[in-house]
């Protein structure tokens, strides 16, 4: 590498992949570099993309065809200017290992490529120059030559065909042509032409042939011969009287349009890609309280309000940087607003400006707000835990539509007429020492709104009126304004009122308010009224419960009394067959099923003769064949009675073993019923593990070893499996009847 610098003209040396690994002096002086901005290196990092390519494509065809390279390139300074240059270029091997390199001489032609190109160009203009004069005649449009003064010396066959013969005008001063243009004039035209070069589009008038006068415009420039010099002027008439009326078309497309644009109630925004309002309608300056001079030429951000600045300057670049439509929806002086903008493009193809349609969707919005209202008051009529909890509820709903602090639900009992306040919630600097009082008041004002049947808003001076007029209870501060509307049932039926005040002078209550409350108040009130319905009915349910399962009770009490050995053994059934139920993944009105019907499932030993009930020797076999006839005799006490579910057949199965061996019909697997198989288990193993008159207690455990050993023949394995698991996970009959005690000294109140 130490050999590059003995090399006079610029030289490098790449490795395979493209890297510098050696250059000289000359080379580094050439591209305007340092050796540390050059070794280790590539064309990538030295030079613009399209120049890295060309080199690239080079350097792969030295290497694939190994044949020394003279080629014509492109570099690039460090300063940024283009470098001409002829590589010549090999391989040799790198020094100390067998690979190869590039190794490149470069001779920088930039020079004679400018020279060549200026020659060239004056080549071209001389060329130009002299084609000028020979094109005019072929123009359609008027062309006249000048001399230096102004006068005319030779004019095109468009010019004849247009304006008037040639002799006409040759040899005259060319201001004679025009309306309203005198030769001071043209001397001056043809000075400012001197010195610009050209002058584009002067506005005037000529008289054609016909004697009809044309609007015309008119382009002069300078006319120079191969060696630059100045020879005159060409002057270019063309005809625009089509173009005026087009433009007269146009501009009474444009008042029209505005007029359209200026009609809309939505606001039309055309800006540029920074922002500024170039054009905008009347919707958009009414909306602002501003002119539309005052707005035209602002940024579309100056002129909203702080809140929203950043989120529409966000709007705009993103429509810009993205080049596709947005949208976007905002609050500004409490009103909600939708922006649609839309990318205008110009011939390049990048964003030159945005088209913005900007609705006021106010109103839709709070019909929507509305309709999530409703829909929210009626559900929370289904789902609310009871009426205290729908009026919280409600009172939630409505502060999202009015600004309802306080709030006050008046109720008129259906029987005695009776007003009744079951919500009456204030916000907390409206606190007053006397409720009882306000609560008065309220209602004797909720009593004169029933009279009237419509919704009121009252400010103080005529609460006071009415408070005279109607002698009503008065409090010690009257509100600064007092909002109630009826609330009317699905029949109009009036039953009660919401009201709701405010003490405070700012944001008071408007007509708005009143239509908005007085529009819910309905599903208010019909969802009040169905709550208090299904309260009212769960009520009476939990009645009828409480007194069915007193009935159940007294059978099953009436069997201990002529049985008192098994004393407690239906209660207990219950409770292993309940708990077994579960752990089979039962639903709970199956389980309830189970629970009565195991209650029951002795219940037809009232027909057994007591004195067999207690026999402590063995059963003779007709003594048998009466017990067991126990559990039809229980089917046909219970089947008369309406049970949700089939009670009877239950009870009628729970002697029926699995394989077949049970009474009464000797039913097999899942010919029995499954609530039939779990009283089944959960009687085997009470009484193995309860005192007998024919024996002892044998235990729990001898009752699981039962039921174990005779899993999949007498008893079904998976109830079998589901109450050994009860007594692993530490069940107890003990513990289970405590519980059961409890439950119905003490009954839960279910919702």
């Amino acid at each position: 590498m130490m050999m590059l610098n003995l090399i006079p003209a610029p030289a490098y040396v790449k490795n395979r992949e493209g890297t510098y690994i050696g250059c000289n002096n000359a080379f580094l002086k050439l591209l305007g570099r340092t050796q540390d901005e050059v070794i280790d290196h590539t064309d990538y990092d030295l030079f613009p993309r399209s120049v890295a390519d060309k080199l690239l494509y080079l350097d792969s065809d030295l290497l694939k065809n190994g044949e020394m390279q003279q080629v014509d390139a492109k570099m690039v300074h460090a300063d940024g200017s283009f470098l001409f240059v002829k590589l010549q270029r090999n391989l040799q091997p790198v020094e100390s290992q067998e690979d190869l390199c590039i190794s490149a001489i470069v001779i920088d032609i930039t020079q004679e490529m400018m020279q060549e190109h200026q020659r060239s160009a004056s080549l071209v203009t001389a060329a130009a120059a002299e084609m000028a004069i020979q094109t005019i005649e072929g123009m359609l449009d008027p062309v006249i030559i000048l001399n230096e003064q102004g006068i005319v010396e030779r004019v095109n066959k468009g010019y004849i065909d247009v304006v008037s013969p040639a002799k006409k005008i040759i040899g005259k001063n060319v201001a004679c042509l025009f309306h309203e243009t005198d030769e001071a004039t043209i001397v001056h035209l043809l000075a400012r032409c001197n010195e610009e070069g050209r002058i584009r589009n002067l506005e005037t008038r000529l008289t054609d042939h016909q004697g009809k006068v044309l609007p015309v415009l008119v382009n002069i420039s300078k006319l120079r011969d191969s060696q630059r010099a100045i020879n005159g002027f060409v002057v270019a008439i063309r005809d625009v009287s089509s173009l005026v009326a087009a433009s007269e078309q146009l501009r009474e497309k444009q008042r029209k349009l505005d007029a359209l644009l200026n009609a809309s109630d939505d606001a039309i925004i055309l800006l540029d890609r920074q922002g500024t309002i170039k054009s905008c309608n009347r919707a958009l300056s009414e909306r602002y309280n501003d002119s539309l001079e005052s707005i035209i030429g602002r940024r579309y951000t100056e002129i909203a309000q702080p809140t929203v600045q950043e989120t529409q300057r966000h709007f705009i670049s993103e429509i810009c940087e993205n080049r596709e439509p947005k949208r976007l929806e905002f609050e500004q002086d409490g009103r909600v607003y939708y922006n649609s903008g839309y990318p205008i493009f110009d011939d390049s193809g990048e964003v030159e400006e945005i088209a913005v349609f900007s609705y006021d969707i106010t109103e839709r919005k709070r019909g929507e707000q509305l309709q999530r209202a409703l829909y929210s008051i009626s559900e929370a009529a289904y789902f609310a835990k009871d009426v205290n909890n729908l009026f919280t509820i409600v009172h939630r709903i409505l502060s999202k539509l009015v600004a309802v602090d306080n709030l006050i639900i008046i109720l008129k009992d259906a029987d005695s007429g009776y007003l009744e306040c079951p919500y009456f919630r204030l916000a907390s600097s409206d606190m007053l020492a006397d409720e009882t009082n306000e609560r008065a008041f309220h209602s004797a004002l909720v009593e004169y709104l029933l009279e009237r049947g419509q919704a009121l808003l009252l400010n103080r001076q005529e609460l006071q009126q009415v408070v005279a007029e109607k002698d009503l209870p008065c409090p010690d501060r009257l509100p600064r304004q007092w909002l109630g509307v009826p609330l009317l049932n699905g029949e109009g039926t009036k039953i009660g009122a919401l009201v709701t005040y405010r003490y405070q002078d700012t944001h008071l209550y408007g007509e708005e308010d009143r239509k908005i409350l007085n529009f819910v108040s309905s599903q208010i009130a019909m969802a009040i009224e169905r709550r208090l319905n299904e309260d009212a009915l769960r009520s009476k349910n939990r009645q009828l419960q409480l007194l069915t399962d007193g009935i159940i009770l007294s059978l099953v009490r009436s069997v201990e009394i002529r049985d008192p050995y098994t004393a407690g053994h239906q209660q207990r059934v219950s409770l292993l067959a309940r708990e077994i139920g579960r752990k089979l993944g039962l639903r709970e009105e199956r389980i309830e099923a189970v629970r009565i019907a195991a209650l029951l499932h002795d219940v037809g030993k009232i027909s057994v003769p007591t004195e067999l009930l207690s026999k402590p020797g063995k059963l003779t076999e007709i003594e048998l064949m009466l017990i067991r006839q126990h559990p039809v005799e229980s089917y046909n006490i219970l089947r008369n009675i309406q049970f949700p579910y089939p009670i009877a057949q239950y009870v009628l199965e729970h002697h029926e073993k699995y394989d077949g061996s049970g009474y009464p019909a000797g039913l097999r697997q899942d010919a029995i019923s499954l609530e039939g198989r779990i009283i089944c288990v959960a009687d085997v193993v009470d009484a193995i593990a309860s005192h007998r008159p024919y024996r002892p207690s044998r235990g729990i455990e001898q009752a699981l070893f039962e039921i174990k050993e005779h899993t999949g023949s007498l008893y079904d394995p998976d109830v079998v499996a589901a109450c050994l698991e009860l007594f692993k996970e530490g069940f107890s009959f003990i513990e289970s009847e405590s519980l059961q005690v409890n439950q119905v000294t003490h009954p839960v109140q279910s919702n």
